[in-house]
This record gives C-alpha cells, sequence and structure tokens, in this order.
C-alpha cells in the first residue's frame, strides 16, 4: 500500500520540450516541496533512471530525437504503473528522476525491479539489463537532505 501525496499540488513551472515531462527545475522544485511537507508516508525513495541508448554519447541531430523518443516512451511506461502521487520528471539528457513516498521498508530494491520489468517492455526499444542503469536512495520522512544533496548523491553513483 502507497501512501496518497495530497498536499502537494502538481504545477510544474517547466516541463522538457522534447517529452513534455516536467523539467530538472520543476522536479527539483516539487521533490524540494514534499521532502519539508507534511505527508505522513515514513519514508520516501528516490530513483534516477538513466538510459543509455547507443546514441548518447554526445550525437545530435536525429541521433538526439532517438534519444528523446526513448525517454518519452519509458516516462509514459512508468507513468501507467507508478503510485498516485509519485514524482516523474526529466533531469537530464538521459536520466528520469522518480520520487515516491512509502510505508513499506525494503522500497526501493523493489522499487527498482518495477522500473526494470517494466522498462523491459519496450519493445525492442532498449534492453533493460545493458542500457538500464538505477541508483535509489532511501529517506525518512524528516529528513536534512536537501532535494538538490539527493540528486547529487544519486547522479555520483555511477
Amino acid at each position: 500500500k502507497q501512501p496518497v501525496v495530497e498536499n502537494i499540488i502538481a504545477n510544474y513551472k517547466s516541463r522538457d520540450s522534447a517529452t513534455g515531462l516536467p523539467a530538472r527545475t520543476s522536479v527539483m522544485d516539487r521533490f524540494q516541496q514534499m521532502l519539508h511537507s507534511d505527508i505522513k508516508a515514513p519514508r520516501f525513495t528516490a530513483m534516477l533512471v538513466r538510459i543509455l541508448t547507443d546514441d548518447t554519447g554526445g550525437k545530435s541531430g536525429a541521433d538526439k530525437t532517438v534519444q528523446d523518443l526513448t525517454l518519452y516512451r519509458a516516462a509514459d511506461a512508468l507513468q501507467k504503473r507508478l503510485a498516485k502521487g509519485t514524482i516523474l520528471g526529466r533531469i537530464n539528457q538521459n536520466a528520469l528522476l522518480l520520487i515516491q513516498s512509502s510505508d513499506i521498508e525494503p522500497v526501493s530494491r523493489d522499487a527498482a525491479n518495477r522500473v526494470r520489468d517494466t522498462l523491459g517492455t519496450l519493445g525492442g526499444l532498449i534492453d533493460s539489463d545493458i542500457h538500464v542503469h538505477i541508483n535509489t536512495m532511501n529517506l525518512p520522512a524528516r529528513t536534512a537532505f536537501s532535494a538538490d544533496q539527493v540528486v547529487e548523491r544519486l547522479e555520483a553513483l555511477h
């Protein structure tokens, strides 16, 4: 059972132009609000999902479009399976950030496995065992970390 995040309204200031997902600034603002709200969930799981396709090596033009399409398809598949109140947005060229509240103890491993399973169903677009890298971090609801600190730690884990 996942608690519903009711105290935060999903007003995203900026969206990624290629995917329509909330952009980094909006996701980080909303995550910061969530960390300092009165949500009754005992913990949060922050998940950085990197999708590394063959065209993430600094190419541009049509190859960038393939990466954008891959992230769009991944986000679309995830949105259909995520609990209500989950934050999902694009934070860089090849990564999505997911934030979930939970009252379940081993949530990060289970959540990462569900994400990997979901992304493995994208019909040959990516191979979840090779192209998907997931870093997770569990946080107590009342944490001293800021959203920026959490994401910096997730991004530092390669």
